[in-house]
């Protein structure tokens, strides 16, 4: 993936560099933040709208932090979109080839103890 330089941030963790781009904003399109490296191939899609998620350099971070611990990496994959889920306090991998929780009728499957 090209990243474009604007919008587009540096997030180092475990002496990796990793890339994080925010693109569109709540009036005129949804919002996306789309996170991987350079030379990865898979990308993590991060739900920006659930209220208590701040996007925020720390806020992205602890998403990614969160995806490397549970098995993502931008060298093996898979792409994969997450979202924070307020009742349980930590995030939850959305279904295949989701980029935003509110596509589900649930809205949130780690309520359903899906994930």
């Amino acid at each position: 993936m090209a990243w474009p330089k604007k919008h587009t941030r540096r997030l180092h963790i475990d002496s990796r560099e990793f890339l994080w781009h925010l693109n569109g904003n709540s009036i005129e399109s949804d919002v996306r933040i789309t996170v991987g490296t350079k030379q990865g191939k898979y990308l993590l899609f991060i739900d920006p709208y659930a209220h208590e998620f701040e996007i925020t350099p720390a806020g992205i971070r602890t998403a990614v932090e969160w995806a490397l611990k549970t098995g993502w990496s931008p060298d093996s994959g898979p792409t994969r979109g997450l979202a924070y889920s307020p009742e349980k306090g930590t995030f939850y991998w959305l279904p295949e080839g989701w980029k935003f929780a509110y596509q589900t009728g649930n809205s949130d499957p780690a309520r359903s103890g899906e994930n």
